[in-house]
């Protein structure tokens, strides 16, 4: 099984400005054409938050014109950059997705890996949380499946990557979903977005990973330091692949355009 996981497009309307002064969408049209080119296919593409800028209906129209061509089938989960409603709106067609402004949990369960989406938004803050609903959920759905491995995906990262604008805005709440992973062993990977760059830690008996931004990276700042300016790097629009193999795991992979 070949997972394909874009994250933080940031897509704003066509002639808007461009987070980071970079060609957002430029950008992902070249990603989409290169995961469309892969050998194989992937069977899916994950899109861990932050799709669009601001939030808006046209935003999100702007998006869906641009991810038509797209030939894996597409999920998605929103960050915080994300408005819930205008996303359902804008995906009124994904069958997957909760509606009416409920949480975007959900899973996929047709593949040999079995995938757990999170939705780990608090509306109008930057940062996320796993709060007992959202912890009691994820442990029911993983007490159903407990020999099946499975990849959970969400936008904000559990973990501090040593970025400090990054570590100020992570997911609270990280601790007890720390608590409901380590009891759970057949989770395999937790993928997240948010840090614009790729990271990877341990994290409670399982391996957690960020995705780079197909818009625009940050700077690499490990000083600890806060810098509200989010200072931007020049390195490429990137995506991650996921390969799985059943004797050898989840083998990750960046692929900068």
């Amino acid at each position: 099984m070949l997972i394909a996981q874009i994250s933080d497009m940031h897509i704003n309307e066509r002639g808007a400005a461009s987070i980071g002064g970079a060609d957002a969408i430029g950008n992902l049209e070249a990603c989409i054409a290169r995961i469309n080119a892969l050998d194989p296919l992937p069977d899916l593409v994950l899109a861990t938050g932050d799709l669009v800028k601001d939030g808006t209906p046209g935003e999100y129209a702007t998006l869906r014109g641009i991810v038509e061509p797209m030939a894996p089938p597409l999920y998605v989960i929103p960050g915080n950059h994300d408005i819930r409603e205008a996303m359902s709106d804008a995906f009124a067609d994904a069958d997957y997705l909760p509606r009416g402004g409920a949480l975007m949990n959900y899973t996929i369960e047709d593949h040999p890996v079995r995938l757990i989406a999170l939705d780990t938004v608090v509306p109008r803050a930057p940062h996320g949380l796993m709060d007992a609903e959202r912890l009691a959920w994820l442990e029911a759905r993983l007490t159903e499946a407990p020999e099946r491995p499975t990849v959970v995906f969400m936008h904000h990262p559990p973990f501090k990557v040593g970025i400090g604008l990054m570590d100020g805005m992570r997911c609270s709440g990280g601790a007890g979903l720390g608590a409901i992973l380590a009891s759970n062993r057949q989770v395999e990977r937790v993928l997240c977005g948010h840090v614009h760059r790729a990271v990877h830690v341990r994290f409670h008996g399982t391996a957690a990973s960020g995705c780079p931004s197909t818009a625009a990276q940050l700077d690499l700042d490990l000083s600890g330091e806060v810098n509200p300016g989010a200072p931007w790097s020049d390195e490429p629009p990137a995506f991650m692949l996921h390969l799985w193999q059943s004797e050898a795991g989840l083998a990750s992979h960046v692929v900068q355009l």
